[in-house]
């Protein structure tokens, strides 16, 4: 028995890195079951038996040991195949999302931007065939070229920090949360927003542009609905999770309403990354989200 033991400490062992890094612990568990069962069927068993002829316990008491093991191991490997699978659902979902957002630029660069640009360049030229003849009918062309460069400019920028807040890469998740609230928070009535988000490890770009997407959509509700006096906004990591909590005092609201745009597009970016969101709100008792972004690789 001993050496089908070590066999199946083998087997397992050349199977290992197959597994998935969340399951290694729960398998290498079962290994190590294993190899005690081989070493108690050793020295109570095999060798017992070469030295005087007869076992120290019936071998029935290590088949019952061992028996448990396989199916220990076969639940094990079962749940990681069922993990990979979700792994897959989690990733075919983002890159759904991300092909969205690529159709979502490409129609407003041709039904925003472009149309903007070749309405420019058609006043550029009519401006010119008018510098002659009527300077003023050319000054004032190029007057609503200025308006319309600088309108241009802002759909530009508005598409850049579309795609990646720039505020990610020059500050980070956790200052870049805090600017926000600041932002959201300047001017007579807004409400006083506490942000605590500590040293935040580095995150998949993903999750960091979710979060901070998150946490925007969030304030910009409770700014805009809640007449809240006091917000609270936590981001922390716990374990291979990252935990984004925002809390007002403002007024609530019926969870049996309809959710708006905002908080349908806040739950869409969580479930594309396999997370979790959850609001609660009840008339004039504030309103609490929270998000749960997964950030380990797996």
């Amino acid at each position: 028995m001993s050496l089908l033991l070590v066999v199946a400490i083998v087997g397992i062992g050349v199977r290992f890195r197959a597994v998935s890094a969340v399951r290694r612990r729960q398998v290498a568990g079962i290994a190590a079951s294993v190899a005690i069962t081989a070493l108690a069927s050793l020295v109570l068993i095999d060798l017992p038996i070469l030295i005087g002829g007869a076992p120290l316990v019936p071998r029935e008491a290590i088949a019952a040991l061992a028996l448990p093991i396989p199916i220990f191991l076969a639940l094990a490997l079962w749940q990681d195949r069922g993990f990979r699978l979700d792994r897959l659902r989690r990733s075919q979902m983002t890159l759904l999302h991300a092909r969205e957002e690529e159709r979502q630029l490409r129609r407003d660069l041709h039904d925003g931007l472009g149309p903007t640009l070749a309405a420019i360049g058609l006043k550029v030229d009519t401006a010119a065939s008018w510098v002659d003849r009527d300077p003023a009918t050319a000054e004032k062309l190029l007057g609503e070229v200025r308006r319309d460069l600088s309108a241009a400019l802002v759909e530009t920028r508005r598409l850049v920090r579309g795609l990646r807040p720039p505020a990610l890469d020059e500050l980070g998740l956790a200052e870049a949360i805090r600017q926000a609230a600041d932002e959201l928070s300047v001017g007579e009535g807004q409400p006083a927003i506490a942000v605590t988000a500590g040293d935040l490890p580095t995150l998949p770009a993903a999750v960091e542009v979710a979060a901070y997407r998150i946490v925007q959509e969030s304030l910009t509700n409770v700014v805009r609905h809640a007449s809240a006096e006091h917000v609270d906004v936590r981001v922390w990591v716990d374990g291979d999770s990252l935990r984004i909590d925002v809390s007002d005092d403002g007024v609530g609201f019926d969870m049996g309403s309809r959710p708006g745009v905002g908080t349908e597009a806040m739950r869409e970016r969580v479930e594309a990354l396999g997370g979790d969101c959850r609001i609660a709100s009840a008339p004039e008792a504030g309103t609490r989200v929270t998000v749960m972004l997964p950030v380990s690789p797996g």
